[in-house]
């Protein structure tokens, strides 16, 4: 029995392994099919496979001849495209080519029938349909999995142009008649039950490479993220260019924060790749863009764009400018740009992306949800908020049509609007919208899920802003404490929540605990990005602002004079987050009393918020309020008042009137009207920053009870 056993483990062994055959020649001949099952050849027709460069044109009898490298395994796919409006391959399903055996020369023929044919509906076909679209899923509720069928094949139905019903009713055979392991598998992984999935596939005496990768991708869903790299490794070390395999490890890795491991994993595995499958192929071009995103996250945006542009001239080259693939990597460039605050840029390759989504998939689809999501995020930071509520409206609209109400996707949607809301002082208003976001997650994936935690963030971050520190505190602690169980202490998540913490602190003025939390955070991002990261530079600015409440100007000048070298290094001279910069740097130098270096550094950060803002922005008002506090001390109150009508009047425009920023600018023409002896009109301002306040924030809220304390002192006037 020893001995069997060994001799098994050889066998098992020795077939796993690949061996890469170059020059295999895939040949064959291509007809298309009418309703009556007839078939004739198509001449003249251009055949590609999934690898540029390797393409033919059949001949006048619908014949093609391709000279190709395969890895060698057996269940090697290869894929077959075709340019044809309005014809799809029915043979093999989906262009997919499965390789029986290790063959020198690879022969099939490729069927064509018209876009909506329902002879397209074949077993093969729903079981790639099932694979390829379903592995994306990580749900776990059961009234969930039961409803997201019918929306995928609603998907499906739309895309092929078949009969929903139809098409509903195959897959659902094919689901109860599953009798093999790696049937039953791939069903259990459709209904979402990530364990059963496991279960059988490890039933399999010999698992196969497309095995071990369902398996994977299960543990994966299962946030079980240890355990699907050990199987993708198993896979690579069987097969060492898997793309498949060595993107899903970059990944997970990038997921989990590990960069600099996974920029590793890429160094190591993208010769392979390029060897392997060609530098013009799309596997590597999905490679240079999975390196794009984690440049991105590290705050390398210059390098991440340079990716993406890679990766889109060879998609390009691949399939031509109206392809899905090149859409998706021109969304990740206008991201690259918006991080580097060309926001004019963002848009216009957000639109170029949103226009070729539209062409290919349909107005509906959540693809272009997504990038009307995109969109408006770029109107909400440059401070346009209806614009912003108009495309975030746009995509919960598609989304809840073609997923329901209980999705994700919808909860996403939900949070954007809720927290646009918050940022526009609307606070009551953004409570349901978070809360249904809230609960949509929750159905969706159980309480200890990421999605959950940045749900309960944001949550956490509008109560904040209402003063209830208690209840913010609440759910800031349970996020914490979700994303610690799933990504450990060393996560940008982890450190957002900590970050936040600190900031409840802040703002109940309690500056040394906020500085304990704000510095924790900053050890995380430090350990992940590096000292000159962006996250970095923004921690440091935190820290910078406490110690200014604390009255060390001295520590808060060095920490905002870091701040602005890393930004500045980082994002350009004319980024808005080194105008934050130098903001706060003419506040210390305002307080310390040079007004003339004050003054020099405010404005420089108007000019930069100006141009890169707009005049009409926001955090443009915020610089004028502090110039207003300048004059204010140099007592030219006249001038000081132009700045805060300036502020009123952009924030009114902006935010809407009842936003607490808009009662903090009334609140200082008061006092300027009260150091005047104007009591009566110092009395009418503040009266409307107090309303505007206690409506906002609450009776006692500090900023309330602050406008409560003046009014007093007014009407005492007044009554003398």
């Amino acid at each position: 029995m020893k001995y069997l056993l060994l001799y098994c483990l050889y066998f098992c062994l020795f077939h796993a392994m690949a061996f890469p055959k170059e020059n295999v020649k895939v040949s064959g001949y291509v007809f298309q099919e009418d309703t009556t099952g007839e078939k004739s050849p198509v001449a003249g027709l251009l055949v590609k496979l999934n690898r540029a460069g390797e393409k033919n044109t059949t001949t006048s009898d619908g014949y093609f001849e391709i000279k190709t490298s395969i890895d060698g395994y057996i269940g090697e796919k290869i894929f077959f495209h075709i340019e044809r409006k309005g014809w799809l391959i029915k043979i093999p399903a989906n262009g997919e080519y499965i390789i029986p055996k290790l063959p020198d020369i690879i022969k099939t023929n490729i069927v064509l029938v018209r876009e909506g044919d329902k002879s397209l509906l074949n077993h093969a076909q729903i079981m790639a349909f099932l694979h390829d679209e379903v592995k994306r899923l990580s749900k776990t509720d059961v009234e969930y999995r039961e409803t997201e069928l019918t929306k995928l094949v609603q998907e499906y139905s739309h895309t092929l142009k078949l009969d929903e019903v139809e098409l509903n009713k195959a897959i659902e055979e094919w689901i109860v008649k599953a009798k093999t392991p790696e049937e039953k598998a791939l069903a259990a992984f459709h209904r979402g039950d990530y364990d059963e999935t496991i279960n059988q596939i490890n039933k399999v005496l010999a698992e196969s490479v497309h095995n071990r990768q369902l398996k994977a991708d299960a543990l994966t869903a299962k946030l079980d993220y240890e355990s699907a790299i050990e199987e993708y490794e198993i896979i690579i070390h069987d097969v060492p260019s898997h793309a498949d395999a060595i993107n899903s490890i970059g990944d997970i890795l990038g997921k989990i924060a590990k960069y600099e491991q996974a920029l590793q994993h890429y160094e190591k595995y993208l010769p392979v790749i390029n060897i392997r499958y060609g530098e013009n192929s799309a596997e590597y071009a999905t490679s240079l863009n999975n390196i794009g995103q984690l440049l991105n996250s590290q705050g390398d945006y210059e390098e991440a764009r340079s990716h993406y542009e890679q990766a889109f001239a060879i998609f390009t080259k691949i399939f031509g400018n109206e392809d899905p693939s090149v859409a998706t990597t021109l969304n990740n460039i206008a991201a690259a740009w918006q991080h580097l605050g060309e926001n004019q840029k963002a848009l216009d390759y957000y639109e170029q992306a949103l226009l070729i989504r539209r062409k290919t998939l349909g107005d509906s689809h959540p693809d272009v949800g997504g990038t009307l999501n995109n969109i408006g995020n770029v109107w909400h930071h440059l401070g346009e908020y209806e614009k912003a509520l108009s495309y975030y409206e746009q995509a919960l609209s598609i989304d809840k049509n073609f997923f329901g109400e209980m999705h994700p996707d919808v909860a996403g949607d939900l949070g954007n609007i809720g927290m646009l809301l918050h940022y526009q002082g609307k606070y009551n208003e953004a409570i349901p919208y978070l809360d249904q976001a809230l609960l949509i997650d929750n159905k969706v994936y159980g309480e200890n899920h990421p999605a959950v935690a940045s749900d309960l963030n944001n949550i956490g971050t509008n109560l904040l802003r209402m003063g209830e520190y208690e209840n913010a505190l609440k759910n800031f602690e349970k996020a914490l404490e979700i994303d610690k169980s799933v990504y450990g202490e060393n996560h940008p998540d982890v450190a957002v929540i900590t970050n936040n913490i600190g900031y409840i602190y802040f703002n109940s003025g309690d500056y040394h605990s906020a500085i304990i939390h704000y510095e924790q955070a900053l050890s995380v991002f430090r350990n992940l990005l590096g000292d000159e990261h962006p996250s970095v530079a923004a921690l440091i600015n935190n820290i910078g602002t406490a110690w200014y409440q604390l009255g060390d100007n001295d520590k808060a000048m060095t920490c905002f004079e870091q701040s602005l070298a890393i930004r500045t290094k980082a994002l350009g001279e004319e980024h808005p987050d080194v105008g934050e910069s130098l903001h706060n740097m003419g506040r210390v130098w305002s307080r310390l009393g040079d007004y003339q270096k004050s003054t020099e550094n405010l404005d420089k950060a108007l000019t930069i918020y100006t141009e890169a803002l707009g005049d009409a922005h926001p955090k443009t008002a915020n610089v004028l309020n502090s110039l207003g506090e300048v004059c204010a001390l140099k007592k030219d109150y006249p001038q000081a008042l132009l700045y805060y009508e300036r502020a009123v009047a952009i924030l009114e425009n902006s935010v809407g009137r009842e936003h607490p920023d808009v009662a903090g600018s009334l609140y200082h023409i008061g006092q300027i009207q009260f150091y005047e002896g104007n009591y009566q009109e110092s009395l009418d301002y503040l009266n409307r920053a107090f309303e505007i306040r206690k409506k906002s924030l609450g009776e006692n809220h500090p900023d309330t009870e602050e406008t409560s304390s003046l009014m007093n002192k007014v009407m005492d006037k007044l009554n003398k």
